[in-house]
């Protein structure tokens, strides 16, 4: 049976875009996504959840959306999901579960200004 490991996102960045190079020049351009989902609670009153992605991109790509995006920007990425184990400055052995994006756009810079407005003070009700 074949499997398919593919996810899209469609969020707005969460962090300054950090992009570097490998050893060998390639590019790596790391970044987190952040979507957000209604929920509705019991005594009706309807919230956002909000989830936080990491994104990875390589070579051309990452110069391209690292020149293009800044933090808060709304992109689309597409890509599978990889795990890599990692290790906290305690020693504490984790995994993390990233995109890793094969095709990225931005979708706009903020569609007005009162999106903008609710994601901040989102963002500083979670303080973020």
């Amino acid at each position: 049976m074949t499997t398919i490991n593919e996810c899209t996102v469609i969020g707005y960045i969460n962090n300054v875009p950090e992009l570097r190079s490998t050893k060998s020049g390639m590019s790596v351009l790391n970044l987190w996504i952040e979507t957000s989902s209604p929920r509705k609670l019991k005594s009706g009153q309807v919230v956002d959840e909000f989830e936080q992605h990491p994104v990875v991109l390589f070579g051309k790509l990452a110069e391209r959306i690292a020149s293009a995006c800044e933090q808060d920007d709304l992109l689309y990425v597409k890509g599978p999901i990889r795990t890599r184990k990692r290790c906290a400055q305690s020693g504490e052995v984790y995994h993390l579960h990233e995109i890793v994006a094969t095709e990225a756009r931005l979708v706009s810079k903020w569609a007005d200004e009162q999106e903008r407005k609710r994601h901040d003070s989102t963002q500083k009700a979670l303080g973020l």
